[in-house]
């Protein structure tokens, strides 16, 4: 029963550290995607063209 207990652990934490890392990468993915439009908004501002991506 111990080994069977100590597997189920194992997968659980597994699960857990991979939905963290994913969530963290669509959290950082987002984060660059709202700085880059903030920046080439912000150029467009400054110089008064619109910058092509």
């Amino acid at each position: 029963m111990n080994n069977i207990n100590v597997i189920d652990v194992i997968i659980v934490l597994i699960e857990w550290s991979y939905g963290i890392i994913t969530t963290g990468l669509a959290f950082f993915a987002i984060l660059a995607i709202v700085i880059l439009v903030f920046n080439v908004y912000n150029n467009t501002k400054r110089k008064g063209k619109k910058v092509r991506v």
